[in-house]
């Protein structure tokens, strides 16, 4: 079995267990939108794709051209994406960024009205604005007057332009028994065209990839969303168990190992060498300590629906307890910020919600900027809380008695939920003994590990999809943008 961090090829071609392909159904018509985002592009012409060869109608709603990035994609890819339509003969519509003198006016001033209310009347246009604000600032808890004006205004007039094109396409045609796919669901080159098909009453689904880069799922309601998380979870397992499907246990352990070590297979990177391995006084003190890492809030979720549920309702309300009952006890607490609660200009705006967890005299805090290792740190606790950061599957790895606040993706069983005030104060007397044994904590991290590289459903385009790029079945690379190998450009 490998240790390496060679991305995720010793999951690749893993034996396939999933549901996904019930969604991809036939109707009458099959809209896919794809956007700039690499990942967006290359699994939504795999999935237009996919469509095509069941026989269905599909049309390809091509926004590649919607400037929400400010860099255009590399002129191999747009070649590629032309040659592929053409060849597997699917209509191919072109959303352009044009627009003529009286709708630019109309746009312009309805961008002025809500971005001067406040978008009192509009909340479904202030969450997709918020999508872009969180990105840009780090935390979704920034107020609108605090942000850059010209930069805000720049993104809603691209939404409602963005909105108003979408909407001419697919009001010509009927939502009777029609599907919009796109991607994600909560990226602002996405988010508005999801909007859009549900006004306008379309069935939608959401595309995500699997944590494998050869694979790619397909859910009803959100990747986000714990609950059909977990649904998909068990239908996994049902369908090994009533199939007897043979799996991979050494891709599954390569998994666990790769995570356990820093790796993270969403995003393509090590998160382990930006960390130094030193702990400070925590270890050196002897002093006992519980840890809480803490979750980032620059992703942002534009509907409702996509919110999770269960547990503490936000991470600021579940540290209140979490550092009262810690104080109680006499219980030091490490809180430690993630590092990617910066925002793009590496201001920390949620600075000032952490300073009241830090008046007791029993709590260590770590900013974001620490280069502290998360790892060794938990390696010394007691116990690690989290909100619902996946830290928590690579602690469970460990074998370290790990708890959820809130809806945690690996937080599969009872016994890792700290949901309420009594049940976190009966797992802080003894975290070591309370309902959670070495077995039942290797048990959820090899079902997640076996979920995370089995399930999905394979690409038939593509060999492997990163955030820089794709790499065709016959092994050629294209990558995103324009440049992008010369100058280094980052992707998404």
């Amino acid at each position: 079995m490998s240790n390496s961090f060679d991305n995720t090829k010793s999951i690749r071609n893993s034996p396939v267990c999933s549901s996904d392909f019930s969604l991809l159904e036939s109707r009458t018509t099959n809209f896919v939108y794809i956007s700039k985002i690499v990942k967006s592009w290359a699994i939504g012409l795999d999935i237009a794709v996919q469509l095509k060869s069941k026989g269905n109608r599909v049309i390809v709603l091509d926004g590649t051209h919607t400037n929400f990035l400010f860099r255009p994609p590399s002129i191999k890819r747009v070649i590629f994406l032309r040659r592929i339509l053409k060849n597997r003969n699917i209509k191919r519509v072109r959303i352009s960024v044009t627009v003529g003198v009286f709708d630019f006016i109309h746009i312009f001033m309805k961008t002025k009205k809500l971005i001067d209310t406040k978008f009192r009347e509009n909340e479904d246009e202030k969450h997709l604005a918020y999508t872009y604000i969180a990105h840009k600032s780090g935390t979704s808890r920034v107020d609108i007057d605090d942000f850059n004006k010209f930069n805000l205004f720049i993104a809603v007039f691209k939404i409602l332009l963005l909105q108003k094109k979408i909407r001419s396409v697919l009001a010509k045609f009927s939502p009777f028994n029609s599907s919009v796919y796109v991607f994600n669901g909560r990226e602002i080159s996405d988010s508005p065209v999801l909007l859009e098909a549900k006004r306008l009453g379309y069935a939608t689904r959401i595309s995500e990839r699997a944590a494998s880069s050869d694979k790619f799922e397909i859910y009803l309601q959100s990747p986000h969303t714990n609950q059909e998380w977990w649904d998909k979870i068990l239908i996994f397992e049902r369908h090994i168990k009533e199939h007897k499907i043979e799996v991979n246990m050494a891709a599954s352990t390569d998994y666990t190992l790769n995570k356990m070590n820093g790796y993270d297979p969403f995003e393509s990177r090590k998160w382990a060498h930006l960390m130094s391995n030193k702990v400070t006084e925590v270890r050196s003190s002897g002093e006992e300590y519980v840890c809480y890492f803490s979750v980032s809030t620059g992703e942002y979720s534009p509907f409702p629906e996509f919110e999770s549920l269960g547990g503490y309702k936000d991470q600021f309300t579940a540290l209140q307890d979490l550092t009262e009952i810690c104080e109680n006890l006499g219980i030091k607490l490490v809180i430690r910020r993630h590092p990617n609660s910066l925002g793009m200009d590496g201001v920390d705006r949620e600075k000032i919600l952490w300073k009241p967890y830090l008046k007791s005299k029993n709590v260590e805090y770590y900013s974001p900027r620490s280069r502290l290792s998360s790892y060794e740190l938990a390696r010394s606790s007691k116990a690690c809380f989290t909100w619902r950061s996946t830290i928590g599957f690579d602690t469970l790895a460990w074998n370290i008695p790990t708890f959820a606040l809130g809806p945690a993706k690996w937080a599969i069983e009872e016994h890792v939920r700290a949901w309420d005030y009594d049940k976190l104060k009966s797992i802080l007397r003894n975290p070591i003994s309370y309902s959670q044994t070495p077995n039942q904590r290797r048990e959820i991290v090899e079902r997640y590990a076996l979920y995370m590289t089995h399930f999905g459903n394979p690409l038939t385009v593509f060999s492997q999809v990163e955030r820089w790029g794709a790499v065709t079945k016959d092994s050629k690379k294209i990558r995103g943008y324009l440049l992008q190998p010369i100058v280094g450009l980052p992707s998404r």
